[in-house]
């Protein structure tokens, strides 16, 4: 905003010679005319003051003549001489403004670069702005899409570990049901040799995975208990995260 504003406050300032009226600029000229020739200027209101009783413009000429030698000590030529300081002094005006419009091209010229580097600059953030917009749609999407997969699989962890868990209970319903009471006694111990046998059935194996069901290590990150993700085939710390690679 600081360099913008500064040529903006410049501007105002430098250009009003550029915005004067035809009439604006009349007005400032003939200023400096009659500075340069104020017999001219005289002479003028002399003619002017003999309209009232001279109504022909010639007449009134040669009366302000006449008037001005015998007032002034002043004759045509010097009325004529008055006239020419005055053109001269048109001319140098015109000049010097031709100068300070050559000063407002060259302001132009660098306000125009500066117009350049600023439509540069203005380009290359629109391409980053295109760029940030398009990581920014990604990354939406990609969190959009993450999160869904996130409450899928929530989900379906929730339907299975359901589904396991109803079965337990079904399980465990079926061992305490009052019913069992009157069950027919077990078979004997040899048939049941016989049954464990025939299906590969080894008690120490397992009273070894049950008791290994619970073993546990210790986390190196915050010194809790590892505990075996059976999803992941990892060991993994409830309490901090860490899972172990």
């Amino acid at each position: 905003m600081g360099k913008t504003g500064e040529k903006k406050n410049s501007s105002a300032k430098k250009h009003g010679v550029l915005e004067l009226s035809r009439e604006q600029i009349a007005d400032r000229l003939r200023r400096e005319m009659a500075k340069a020739g104020p017999t001219v200027v005289k002479f003028i209101k002399m003619m002017e003051s003999f309209r009232g009783e001279i109504p022909d413009e010639g007449k009134r000429v040669s009366a302000a003549l006449k008037a001005m030698e015998h007032a002034a000590d002043l004759d045509k030529d010097d009325i004529l001489a008055s006239a020419e300081q005055q053109r001269a002094t048109l001319t140098k005006q015109q000049k010097l403004f031709a100068h300070a419009l050559d000063e407002k091209r060259d302001e132009m010229g660098s306000s125009a670069k500066w117009s350049k580097e600023l439509k540069a600059r203005i380009e290359d953030m629109n391409a980053e702005l295109k760029h940030l917009k398009e990581d920014y749609d990604r990354a939406v999407t990609e969190a959009t899409d993450g999160e869904s997969m996130i409450k899928k699989a929530e989900q379906r962890m929730a339907e299975a570990a359901k589904m396991l868990d109803d079965e337990v209970v079904a399980f465990k319903d079926k061992l305490n049901h009052k019913n069992l009471e009157a069950a027919p006694s077990a078979p004997s111990d040899e048939k049941l040799e016989t049954l464990v046998s025939s299906l590969d059935f080894d008690v120490a194996e397992v009273q070894k995975s049950d008791d290994a069901s619970g073993e546990q290590k210790p986390c190196p990150q915050c010194g809790g208990d590892l505990a075996w993700y059976e999803l992941y085939e990892k060991w993994g710390c409830y309490s901090c995260g860490y899972q172990e690679e």
